[in-house]
């Protein structure tokens, strides 16, 4: 399915950084890497995220999330989320993003509906946990 996905998506071979990093992770190793802007970092994590979401049963309405990605910045935080969503659209994973500097109202909301990905920056995830 997941293959689908990101064929879907325009996908068509991994990236040098995503046919070294994806596997590692897969495998269960820690990955330390570093590349240019658009290289596909993105990915070579998000795809490990979805393949472990993928084997877990399905999330009742509040339940969740079973993937935390932690983004340092809101920008970060928005691009990372968008790029999970281009391929969670195709799946059955949801993924929402709380960051910094909008209404919390929304992305709680998203987090009530249930997300099995959800990509926070620190603050607002400390917003969350202690609301």
């Amino acid at each position: 399915d997941t293959l689908k996905a990101l064929k879907r998506c325009g996908f068509e071979k991994p990236t040098p950084i995503q046919a070294q990093g994806v596997p590692t992770t897969l495998a269960g190793c820690n990955v330390l890497a570093m590349a240019k802007t658009g290289s596909g970092k993105t990915l070579t994590f998000i795809l490990p995220a979805l393949s472990h979401v993928a084997r877990q049963r399905a999330l009742s309405k509040h339940e969740g999330p079973i993937a935390l990605v932690l983004a340092p910045t809101r920008e970060l935080a928005r691009q990372i989320s968008s790029e999970a969503n281009k391929i969670c659209k195709h799946l059955r994973p949801r993924c929402c993003a709380i960051y910094g500097g909008v209404s919390k109202t929304d992305q709680f909301k998203a987090l009530r509906g249930g997300a099995e990905i959800v990509v926070a920056t620190p603050g607002r995830l400390i917003d969350v946990l202690t609301m």
